[in-house]
């Protein structure tokens, strides 16, 4: 209803003054006229844009869909393309850009909101600064974690390093006790030959007398 009262009074003010009583009133030339009468359907079609654009945005805020928001900012910025004095297009866009950066900001996409941002605007620095912490704060999760597997993959490597020397080490120490086992047995058997051949040479001894 707004927009209606707007537009058609922006057409009664361009009427008007065609037909204003005192010719120096008027508008000097047809070429003035006509380019009032365009000026007028730009001013029309900029507040039918920010119209529609408020009801992309209440929606958006509904929904807090990027979609709806970035259809919500494209229509204030084509508003206030086709008429830069249209100022429910230029807060729109504040309020466009500010809404859509929030709902990127809740969501994790702090890239995307710190984008979104004017920090000349003073509503936007206070979610800018949150962002910016946020952001540093993201940085430092992923060099703690690349600490993290770097100290993983390290550990891991002296642990396979612990095991393959204790692996080796218990090994020769196994072949060590072996060859000592066999070496042991070759005695005894060494000593039981010459046992054997002791009783032999005592008992031709023994008949030999």
């Amino acid at each position: 209803v707004l927009v209606d009262r707007l537009e058609h009074q922006i057409v009664i003010d361009v009427a008007r003054r065609a037909m204003a009583t005192h010719p120096i009133d008027r508008y000097r030339t047809v070429a003035a006229f006509q380019a009032a009468i365009r000026e007028c359907l730009a001013h029309s079609e900029s507040l039918s844009l920010a119209h529609r654009a408020e009801q992309e945005l209440a929606k958006a805020r509904e929904l807090g869909d990027y979609q709806n928001y970035s259809r919500a900012l494209f229509g204030y910025e084509e508003a206030y393309a086709l008429w830069n004095e249209n100022d429910r297009a230029q807060a729109g866009i504040r309020t466009a850009r500010l809404g859509y950066a929030s709902a990127a900001y809740e969501k994790g996409d702090f890239d995307l909101a710190a984008g979104l941002l004017d920090r000349t605007l003073p509503e936007h620095v206070a979610l800018g600064e949150q962002i910016r912490k946020a952001q540093e704060e993201r940085e430092a999760r992923k060099i703690r974690l690349r600490r993290a597997k770097r100290f993983v993959a390290v550990l891991g490597a002296a642990v396979l390093l612990i095991a393959g020397v204790a692996y080796f080490g218990i090994r020769a120490q196994r072949d060590r006790a072996l060859d000592a086992e066999e070496q042991a047995q070759v005695e005894r058997d060494k000593a039981i030959d010459a046992e054997k051949l002791a009783v032999v040479e005592a008992e031709r001894a023994r008949k030999a007398e």
